[in-house]
C-alpha cells in the first residue's frame, strides 16, 4: 500500500516550478532570490573598493612664467619673510607639518615669565583678546538705549568698576546696619559708639532676630543634604560607642567571672 502511494502520489505538497527535470519549491526560489540580491551586492562592493584604492597620478604640467606670480609689494614680502623665519627646515612636512611651518617661533619671540609660554595659538588668543577689549572700551556710538552694543559695554563697566561696586553694597551695610547695632565710632555717619550702653547681649539678640543672621551658631534641617549627613555621622557615631561599651562591660563581667572562679578553686 505504502509502494502504490508513493509511486501514485507525485504532486509537491508546495505547489512550484519545473525547469526541465528539476522541480523547484517556493522555499528554493526564495533562498535563489536572497542569494541573487548578495551577489549582486558583493559585485558592487568589490567595485567601489578597487575604485578607491586606485592610485590616482597627477603628472605636473609646466605653465608659462607670468610677472603675476612674483611678490613684489612690501606687504608680501614681509609676510613670505615672516612666513619663511618661522619654518623649521630640519623637519620633514610628511612627519610633522606643524613644526615645519612653525617650529621656529619659539627662537624669534622667546617665553617672558609673565606672559607665559609663547606659541602661535596663545599669541592669536591674545591678540583677539586685546581687540576685544579695545573695541568694549571705546565710546558707545549707538546712542539708543536698546541697542546690543550701548547694553554689552555698559554691562562690562559696571562688572570692570570694582569701587563702584564696593561702595554700593558696602554704603548699604554703612547706612542701614550698623545704627541697628548701635554705630561704629570710626564712621561719622553712623551713632556714636557708647561702651557704656553697648550691650552684646542686645546686639545679638537684634542680629538673630531681625536680620535673621546666626552669629555664633547654625541650624541645619535635617530634610538637607548636609544635615542627613550629619544625622547620619550622628547615628554611626552612637551606634559605635554603644557597640563599644557593650564590648567593654563583657570582658569585664567576663575577666571578673574567671577571677571569681579561680578564687572558688583555690
Amino acid at each position: 500500500m505504502t509502494e502504490q502511494f508513493e509511486t501514485s502520489d507525485t504532486a509537491p505538497v508546495i505547489p512550484g516550478l519545473r525547469i526541465r527535470r528539476w522541480h523547484l519549491g517556493l522555499r528554493e526560489l526564495i533562498l535563489l532570490v536572497i542569494a541573487g540580491i548578495l551577489l549582486v551586492m558583493c559585485l558592487i562592493f568589490a567595485g567601489l573598493l578597487g575604485k578607491a584604492n586606485q592610485k590616482q597620478v597627477f603628472v605636473p604640467v609646466a605653465s608659462p612664467v607670468s610677472a603675476k606670480q612674483y611678490c613684489h609689494d612690501l606687504g608680501c614680502l614681509k609676510t613670505a619673510s615672516r612666513a619663511g623665519s618661522l619654518m623649521n627646515r630640519s623637519v620633514d612636512p610628511c612627519d610633522n607639518f606643524y613644526q615645519f611651518a612653525c617650529g621656529n617661533y619659539k627662537n624669534i619671540k622667546p617665553d617672558l615669565f609673565y606672559q607665559g609660554p609663547h606659541s602661535v595659538q596663545n599669541d592669536i588668543l591674545f591678540q583677539n583678546e586685546d581687540l576685544i577689549f579695545h573695541i568694549i572700551e571705546e565710546d558707545v556710538r549707538a546712542k539708543h538705549s536698546f541697542s546690543a552694543e550701548r547694553k554689552l559695554k555698559t554691562f562690562y563697566s559696571a562688572c570692570n568698576n570694582m569701587y563702584q561696586r564696593q561702595y554700593k553694597t558696602g554704603k548699604i551695610f554703612v547706612d542701614n546696619v550698623l545704627p541697628l547695632l548701635g554705630g561704629w565710632n570710626v564712621l561719622n555717619d553712623t551713632m556714636s559708639w557708647d561702651p557704656e550702653t553697648w550691650d552684646l547681649n542686645d546686639v545679638l539678640k537684634r542680629v538673630n532676630g531681625e536680620l535673621m543672621v546666626d552669629a555664633f551658631y547654625t541650624t541645619v534641617s535635617i530634610h538637607s543634604e548636609v544635615g542627613l549627613v550629619v544625622l547620619v555621622v550622628v547615628v554611626v557615631v552612637v551606634v559605635v560607642v554603644v557597640v563599644v561599651v557593650v564590648v567593654v562591660v563583657e570582658v569585664v563581667v567576663v575577666v571578673a567571672v574567671e577571677r571569681e572562679g579561680e578564687r572558688e578553686r583555690e
